[in-house]
C-alpha cells in the first residue's frame, strides 16, 4: 500500500483500499463486496463499492 497510497486523494479511500486488498488475499470462500464487508465488520458494502468506482487512476496504480 505504501507504493500506491499517493494515488488516493484522501486517507479514507486509502484505508479501504488496503483493507480490500487484504480481504482479497484472505481465506474467504466467496469474495464479493457483501462478504468482504461482513468479514471486515462493516455494516454494508458501500465503502467497498465506492472504491470500485474509480476516481483514482487505475492504470497508474496497476503500473
Amino acid at each position: 500500500m505504501a507504493r500506491i497510497a499517493n494515488r488516493f486523494g484522501r486517507i479514507e479511500p486509502r484505508r479501504v483500499a488496503g483493507a480490500y486488498v487484504r480481504e482479497l488475499l484472505a481465506d474467504i470462500d466467496r469474495k464479493n463486496c457483501w462478504n468482504l464487508a461482513e468479514h471486515l465488520g462493516l455494516t454494508g458494502p458501500q465503502a467497498l463499492q465506492r472504491l470500485l468506482r474509480p476516481r483514482w487512476d487505475a492504470d497508474a496504480v496497476r503500473d
